[in-house]
């Protein structure tokens, strides 16, 4: 069995949280969120659930285990990193439970 230990996905609705919070934060940890961001929104894989399972089976992959690399450990709003912790698991657990032959999924805590 292959499994990818290093995969991520995203819900629209977390980069969109995501750009409302670090939007116009010129700091280091805002630019690298923006980074991220950039990212996240260049490439379909991130956020599409079935495109995923096409190119695991193209790429014979088995299994993927989903995590976030997390931002709202960085947020200092308790309520938006809240609200970003739950996006970003929405969309890991509801892979997982969906799909669960394919994913596993790593949450996040807001600190």
């Amino acid at each position: 069995m292959k499994i990818d230990v290093h995969a991520h996905l995203f819900s629209p609705a977390y980069i969109r949280c995501l750009e409302r919070i670090f939007g116009n934060d010129n700091s280091p940890v805002g630019q690298d969120a923006m980074r991220v961001i950039r990212w996240m929104n260049s490439d379909r894989r991130m956020i599409d659930v079935e495109g995923r399972l096409e190119e695991m089976a193209r790429f014979n992959i088995d299994m993927q285990v989903l995590s976030v690399p997390f931002h709202g450990a960085l947020v200092k709003d308790r309520a938006a990193a809240a609200e970003l912790t739950h996006l970003a698991n929405d969309v890991l657990v509801e892979a997982a439970r969906s799909h669960p032959q394919h994913f596993r999924a790593l949450l996040v805590m807001p600190l």
